[in-house]
């Protein structure tokens, strides 16, 4: 279990999509580089970059300045960052391969030994090959009573744990991968059908994490930014840049190629599902992939919030009905949230000197509280040197959570910003 927290929290806003990644390796390695044997190591993406260059990105269709995120003219608004010191628990109950495990020692060095006797598991259950609603998940299957070990043959489980006289003292929820015997079979015709239509297939994993910028993960999150790239190979999408305020607008022109109004869907049809657009991870399941879409909090997941989400899971595997009951369940489980504003790189009160620019307007990223309802909202403000006007540029962003603070709002897109005066 923990090493599955480990892997869910290096996505922090997870967002797994089976996606572009074959094709821009492909780029690469066709124009550039020479292919490797089994036993070489990939070049990193900072050596595919010259960074002795004025440029990160540098092409005919697409320029972006190199930013030197150390550049001795910023060290003045770094943070030092404060070393986490987590205890080290060992899990009450924790997994290997397919069998769950109870850790008696564990047991016998917490506030649950002499309490816990026995444990009980549900399975958590969705079918991933009908309709449902998108936050429809059932129990089914209430496990007998286990003392050490016992196999499981399902996805997602809820496992809880007992005293003698039948109070639950632990909860603790679990993934598996199984394979299925109608998903096989489509990937084994596909793969044949696209065989000899390129030299090599790759397994696909696209990680995305929001809210913080790629400098500001460069400063602060060089750990997880070695592991990705120097052990795990990962490659860094330079030229990806966003194209609308929010995440929603964003994620859709990167998997579905497509800007959000243009979809055939209109505000008044904010309700229905998401199931009939064609995105990318639809392509590679046509071509012989297995296909697995996981986020890690369900209440304002890019497809869910104030959306209707999928009801047909997007992907073979999909760990919404997973997620949906941790949340419900969270008093339950020890876990830490942290949240981190996107950067604010301006500071009031200063002058600072700019230099030449190509363009004669300045960006402003605005950051607003309001009372009553705590709403942090930000935008982005543009000013034209020549016009001597300031315009809005893009969405407005909510960064905060708002419940069912406008639940009075019938308008998706101001939802965001009104606050009803009869709460719930």
């Amino acid at each position: 279990m923990r090493n599955q927290r480990i892997f869910l929290s290096l996505m922090l806003k997870l967002l797994v999509f089976i996606s572009v990644y074959y094709a821009y390796y492909q780029h690469f390695r066709s124009s550039q580089y020479k292919v490797l044997e089994s036993n070489e190591r990939l070049p990193t993406i900072t050596e595919f970059r010259n960074t002795s260059g004025p440029f990160l990105v540098d092409t005919s269709a697409c320029k972006i300045p190199y930013i030197d995120p150390f550049d001795k003219s910023l060290k003045h608004m770094f943070r030092k960052g404060t070393a986490l010191k987590c205890a080290v628990i060992n899990d009450v109950v924790y997994s290997n391969g397919n069998t769950i495990f109870i850790n008696w020692k564990a047991v016998n060095n917490s506030q649950l030994k002499n309490r816990m006797k026995y444990c009980k598991y549900e399975v958590i259950w969705r079918p991933y090959n009908k309709k449902r609603h998108h936050n429809f998940f059932m129990f089914k299957n209430e496990s007998k009573e286990f003392v050490d070990r016992t196999d499981i043959s399902n996805e997602f489980i809820r496992v809880k744990c007992y005293t003698g006289g039948g109070l639950d003292v632990y909860t603790n929820f679990f993934s598996f991968v199984h394979l299925k015997a109608d998903v096989e079979d489509r990937c084994e015709k596909n793969a044949i059908k696209f065989a000899n239509t390129r030299q090599e297939q790759l397994n696909v994993l696209m990680m995305g994490i929001d809210s913080i910028a790629r400098n500001n993960m460069l400063r602060y999150m060089k750990e997880t930014w070695k592991y990705l790239v120097n052990t795990q190979n990962a490659i860094d999408l330079l030229g990806y840049n966003k194209v609308a305020d929010n995440t929603f607008p964003n994620i859709v022109s990167m998997t579905a190629e497509k800007f959000v109004n243009e979809l055939p869907r209109k505000e008044s049809l904010r309700l229905v599902p998401m199931d009939n657009y064609n995105f990318i991870w639809n392509n590679y399941s046509a071509k012989g992939y297995r296909t697995f879409y996981a986020e890690d909090y369900p209440d304002i997941a890019i497809f869910d919030c104030n959306k209707a989400g999928f009801n047909i899971p997007p992907g073979d595997y999909f760990n919404r009905p997973l997620s949906l009951d941790k949340e419900k369940n969270k008093k339950s489980i020890n876990y830490a949230l942290l949240v981190i504003p996107a950067d604010k790189v301006l500071r009031y009160g200063k002058t600072y000197k700019y230099g030449d620019r190509i363009k004669s307007y300045i960006d402003y990223q605005i950051t607003i509280q309001t009372k009553p309802g705590d709403a942090i909202i930000e935008g982005t403000l543009r000013f034209d040197e020549k016009r001597k006007t300031y315009d809005l540029v893009g969405d407005v962003s909510r960064i905060n959570k708002y419940g069912d603070q406008s639940h009075c709002i019938e308008q998706n897109h101001l939802k965001k910003l009104c606050y009803c005066k009869i709460q719930p």
